[in-house]
């Protein structure tokens, strides 16, 4: 049985060097300890690899959003669209989270 020695519950965390060595080891034990985790990385592909691979973790994002999967960077368009249209003319300094409905979940 494990048990944490505290618990991160409704916190975030941005983790560097996520993918691999003790930037994944931080961002998995933080993860364990109730935190939502936002992981960065220069190698995507790693990034990603590394996620996917810890099922609980893949299991938890696709359960949590309502879109029950990954985001993909082609999710972006959308909003890159919208954003470089006359049509977002009058919006600034506003945050546009293209998440497929994941803080609404936490």
């Amino acid at each position: 049985m494990e048990t944490s020695l505290f618990d991160l519950t409704g916190k975030k965390a941005l983790i560097t060097g996520s993918s691999q060595g003790i930037g994944f080891g931080i961002a998995r034990g933080l993860s364990q300890a109730g935190a939502t985790i936002i992981s960065n990385g220069r190698n995507e592909e790693k990034l990603n690899r590394a996620l996917l691979e810890d099922q609980k973790f893949d299991a938890m994002v696709r359960l949590r959003t309502p879109v029950g999967r990954w985001g993909e960077p082609s999710d972006l368009a959308g909003a890159a669209i919208f954003l470089a249209s006359r049509a977002s003319d009058y919006i600034t300094g506003q945050i546009i989270y293209v998440e497929g409905g994941l803080l609404s979940a936490l």
